[in-house]
């Protein structure tokens, strides 16, 4: 495999996501001092939208695929998260109408824009481990306590990362108009979190 070929599809998405990269970690705000309402914030922004998103996912991967993707999910540890700090949670029918309708506008017309979005949630994962650290050292949360989401798989994230980079530029590869594809899609899945999180979490800035 050629090593300066493979970096380039997620160098073309990740210079093509950076300002929406941006734009969603200021929307989330998930930096010291974090606050337990900013916390409950994120967890149930992602729980709205890792639902109707990984089955969008799997409507656009192949069946050889599929597997693969459910395997790396972490809506499980979302919810035991929440059952433990937020079990009489309510979501408001506008704010989930907003997220399901901005995440059914990425387009997914192929593998490779299917990988483009994956990307975000699985750079997401990388991140977590940075939030988990603020959560464990602020809130006294981890991963059994309310916390497990962003631990995720704790010291493997890094592994799983890489490979998952790998599995990318097989999936997207060199040509123009898949390349192009991931690149939109990645973006528009960032605007589809930005739209999850914006009503969530506007208040951030008083809590």
């Amino acid at each position: 495999m050629d090593v300066a070929r493979d970096a380039l599809a997620i160098a073309s998405i990740r210079r093509a996501t950076a300002q929406r990269h941006a734009a969603l970690e200021a929307v989330l705000q998930l930096t010291p001092p974090l606050s337990p309402r900013r916390y409950l914030d994120a967890l149930r922004g992602f729980e709205l939208f890792l639902s109707p998103w990984e089955a969008w996912i799997d409507v656009a991967l192949p069946p050889d695929l599929r597997h693969w993707f459910a395997a790396r999910s972490r809506r499980a540890l979302l919810r035991r998260d929440l059952d433990q700090l937020d079990s009489g949670r309510i979501t408001q029918d506008e704010v989930r109408r907003t997220c399901e309708q901005a995440v059914f506008e990425i387009e997914l017309p192929s593998v490779a824009a299917a990988f483009g979005s994956v990307y975000v949630m699985e750079g997401s994962a990388l991140g977590g481990q940075v939030i988990a650290k603020i959560a464990r050292e602020t809130l006294g949360l981890h991963a059994d306590n309310g916390a497990a989401y962003f631990n995720g798989i704790d010291r493997h994230t890094a592994a799983r990362w890489i490979a998952f980079q790998g599995l990318l530029e097989d999936q997207v590869g060199t040509e123009p108009t898949a390349r192009r594809q991931a690149c939109d899609a990645a973006r528009q899945t960032f605007d589809a979190l930005i739209a999850t999180f914006t009503p969530l979490c506007r208040d951030h800035a008083v809590a």
